[in-house]
C-alpha cells in the first residue's frame, strides 16, 4: 500500500509531462521565435512592420504583409571551428505545405568578412561570396549566395524587399551594458 501512495504522488507530474508533450507536437515547429517589433505610428496612422535586433544592432523594415512574421535562428558554418548566425526572417504566411521565401541574414564579425573577402574563409560552395546587406562597427550583414534558388513563392517580394535597403545599423548591444 506505502508503495502505491508513492505512485499516486507522481501522476500530476507524469500528467503535466504528457500535457507539454502534446503541446509541443501541436505547436509549429516553422519558427520558433516569434520577435516581431513595432515602431510608433506612421503619418498614416499605422505602425510599421519592423525587425529590431539589439544584440548584433540592426533594424530591418518589412511591408505591411509581413505583419506577424517570426525569426528563425540558425548557424552559418565554414568548418567546425569557424561559425556564426544565420537569422531567417520568415513570413507569416509560411507554412509546412505552402513555405514562403526568407530573408536570410548571415552575420560576421568585420575580422570574417575580410577573412572571406580574401577568399581565406569560405562559407559557400558558390564561386562568390556572400552578398552584404549593411554593417556596423561591429558586423557585417549578408545574404547567402544562390539563397533564392529553392524556387520557393516570394523570392521576387524578397529580392524587392531587399533592393529597397531596408536594414540600417546602430551600435549594437555588448554584454557588458
Amino acid at each position: 500500500m506505502a508503495g502505491r501512495g508513492k505512485a499516486f504522488r507522481n501522476i500530476p507530474y507524469v500528467m503535466m509531462l504528457m500535457l507539454v508533450s502534446i503541446a509541443a507536437r501541436c505547436q509549429p515547429a516553422l519558427c520558433p521565435f516569434q520577435e516581431e517589433q513595432t515602431q510608433p505610428v506612421n503619418r498614416d496612422g499605422k505602425q510599421p512592420v519592423v525587425y529590431i535586433n539589439t544584440q548584433y544592432g540592426f533594424r530591418f523594415d518589412l511591408p505591411d504583409d509581413w505583419r506577424g512574421f517570426c525569426v528563425v535562428h540558425r548557424q552559418w558554418s565554414a568548418s567546425l571551428e569557424e561559425r556564426g548566425p544565420l537569422l531567417l526572417i520568415r513570413n507569416s504566411a509560411y507554412t509546412d505545405d505552402d513555405p514562403h521565401e526568407d530573408i536570410p541574414i548571415m552575420i560576421f564579425t568585420r575580422n570574417q568578412w575580410k577573412r572571406i573577402l580574401q577568399e581565406k574563409l569560405i562559407v559557400s560552395a558558390a564561386p562568390y561570396p556572400p552578398a552584404e546587406i549593411a554593417h556596423n562597427r561591429r558586423y557585417v550583414f549578408c545574404t547567402p549566395p544562390r539563397y533564392f534558388y529553392d524556387g520557393y513563392p516570394g523570392v521576387e517580394e524578397v529580392l524587392a524587399i531587399l533592393s529597397g535597403q531596408p536594414m540600417h545599423t546602430f551600435r549594437p548591444k555588448t554584454h557588458t551594458e
